[in-house]
Parts: C-alpha cells; sequence; structure tokens
C-alpha cells in the first residue's frame, strides 16, 4: 500500500447527526479511518445507539474503532436508559476508605458490558491526571485521587474491568492535566512545575499505566516549560518521543486529543495541526467534527504531504502498525 493510501487511516473522526449518511459512508470505505467518536448529540436512545454502531461498522468494516468518552460522572455520553456511574474521585475516596480495588475493577467490567452490548469497542478512559490543582476548571472530579499512586492503581483497576469485558481503553491527558488553571477546549494551558515535581506527582500514573500495558494513550493540549516551553504535549516530539517512547519505554499507541479545541485550532488549521502531531509521535489525529467534507479535505491535505517526505511516511507506517495491534484486544462484535 502507497503511503498516500494509508495516510486516511490515522484517522478518528466525530459527526453531527444521528444516523449514517451516504457521506459518511462513502469516506468510511474509500479512506478507511481508524475509528469514530460518538457524543450525545448522536445518540437518542439505547436502541436507536445499538443501530447506529450497526451501521457505522457495516460501513467502515469490521476493524473499525467505535469510541466514546464514558468516564461516569460529569463526562458521560449514554443516552438514557444507560447505568450511570459516579465520578472518577468517588471511587478514589472508596479506596482510600475500604482499600477495596476490585470492587473498581467490577465497576470497569459492568460499564464495559454494557458498551460492548452498545456496539462501542473503544473508551477514552481512564483518567490517569493527578488532581493536583484545586482550581482546575477540567480536570477536579475526573480524577481518581490527589495522590500520584492512588490515582493509578484505581484508574488501573477501573482499566483492567473494561479490558477483560474487550474495550480498548485510553489513559489521558498525558503528561497530566491535572495542574492546569484554564481548560484547554478554550485556550492553550501552560503549567510551570519543574521536571523534578512533573516526575513525582503528574508522571506517576501514566509510568504505571506503561508497566500495566495501556493500550492507548492520549496527549494533552498543554505547554510544560519544563519538557518543552514552545510546544504543547500534542505536537512535541520532546514529549511524545524522547520522554514517553524513550524514557518511559511506552510501546503503545499514542492519540491527540481533539485537534480543534481552541488550545490548537486558534494557532493551527486541521491539517496542519495533524501533519505537526504526526511528526511530533501521535498514531491516531482526533478530530471531532467534520467527518464529511472537512474530512475529506483533511486527508488528502495530510496525504499529499506525507507523499512527499520519507521521515512522515516513516512515522505513517510506525503508526499504522501499532494501530494494528489494537485490533486483539477489541471485543468481537
Amino acid at each position: 500500500m502507497k503511503a498516500h493510501e494509508a495516510a486516511g487511516r490515522l484517522f478518528f473522526w466525530g459527526f453531527d447527526g444521528t444516523k449514517v449518511t451516504k457521506e459518511h459512508r462513502a469516506l468510511l470505505k474509500k479512506y478507511r479511518p481508524a475509528g469514530v467518536i460518538l457524543f450525545r448529540r448522536n445518540l437518542e436512545s439505547m436502541r436507536q445507539m445499538r443501530e447506529l454502531t450497526r451501521d457505522l461498522k457495516k460501513a467502515g468494516g469490521p476493524g473499525l474503532l467505535i469510541g466514546i468518552d464514558e468516564e461516569g460522572g460529569r463526562v458521560s455520553r449514554l443516552p438514557p436508559g444507560g447505568i450511570k456511574f459516579p465520578p472518577a474521585l468517588f471511587w478514589g475516596r472508596f479506596y482510600e476508605r475500604e482499600g477495596d480495588l476490585k470492587v473498581i475493577e467490577h465497576f470497569g467490567r459492568v460499564l464495559g458490558l454494557e458498551l460492548c452490548s452498545l456496539g462501542v469497542n473503544t473508551n477514552f478512559a481512564p483518567v490517569l491526571d493527578v488532581n493536583s490543582n484545586p482550581k482546575n476548571p477540567i480536570i477536579g472530579d475526573r480524577a481518581f485521587s490527589e495522590k500520584p499512586k492512588t490515582a493509578g492503581r484505581v484508574a488501573l483497576a477501573f482499566q483492567r474491568g473494561l479490558a477483560k469485558e474487550g474495550i480498548v481503553t485510553c489513559g489521558k491527558h498525558f503528561p497530566g492535566h491535572g495542574d492546569t488553571a484554564t481548560d484547554s477546549h478554550l485556550t492553550l494551558p501552560r503549567v510551570t512545575r519543574s521536571r523534578t515535581i512533573l516526575e513525582r506527582v503528574e508522571l506517576v500514573p501514566f509510568q504505571m499505566a506503561v508497566s500495566a500495558r495501556v493500550p492507548l494513550f492520549m496527549t494533552a493540549h498543554v505547554v510544560y516549560d519544563a519538557l518543552d516551553p514552545k510546544r504543547p504535549a500534542t505536537l512535541s516530539a520532546k514529549i511524545l518521543q524522547d520522554l514517553l517512547r524513550t524514557k518511559m519505554k511506552y510501546r503503545g499507541v499514542v492519540i491527540s486529543d481533539d485537534l480543534q479545541m481552541k488550545a490548537i485550532s486558534k494557532k493551527y488549521s486541521e491539517e496542519e495541526a495533524s501533519l505537526l502531531a504526526l511528526e511530533a509521535g501521535c498514531d491516531l489525529l482526533l478530530i471531532c467534527e467534520g467527518m464529511g467534507k472537512i474530512g475529506r479535505n483533511v486527508m488528502e491535505g495530510v496525504a499529499r504531504e506525507v507523499s512527499k517526505s520519507v521521515f512522515l511516511q516513516k512515522r505513517l507506517f510506525e503508526s499504522l502498525k501499532r494501530v494494528h495491534n489494537l485490533l486483539p484486544l477489541m471485543t468481537s462484535i
């Protein structure tokens, strides 16, 4: 396969509407993106969700990753009728009080079973951020704990439960969104902590997740002065290659956070951000709106640039190999 023909497989798309349109089917068939992400805007009922995921798989093929952000608490995308779970911090407090990880793993399994029954095979969870800044407007109770090792232990118990039911899991947001004071959906946050503090706090749950072989990490659209003062983690080879791959020995798949978030989109177009993220070390490129015309234009543009660059072609095929390793982890539904 030629590099420009494979470039579409780097992408993870979101879309509007509650049905698979003719345009969606054509895009999924031609470009074979790695996956699609579902939001509340796509989901009306449990029955409609099953029909939607069935149609997506029919159009995109058996290897299509169908993802969702189902963390519990305020980050829940399931339609009415779905089980509503408490936020991550509830489980962290439970563990501190009871010392029981089995219950939390069971919670992960229950959620995994429900997602499987609805046709979802990928959950962008658990959050591995440490709740290290009480003024953080975006993480807060989405984190399992203020204590790094507790956050890691509880998150990984939840992750094991999901994985046992055939859900591809994703630790986020590398290298840690917990100490930010602004929301990367709206602006580009900056963390000024020293590298020593980052290694003692923010990176601890991620290193635990590396050891546990969590198959997918999501990046943070955050600048870390001690790691790379010029670029956010999503676009930083110093963070994704030198730190995550070389020092921390991570061998799984790296997916960007949504490249349309204002932390990125204020400066870069979707195509520019996609190329910079691929160059930096992202294996999958998440764009949460525009699977139709925008999707075609972005994928064609990335394919053109990849065809001109030996380096980008090398990165492309490295990424495709890693993504292919996710397929055996998926539930067969």
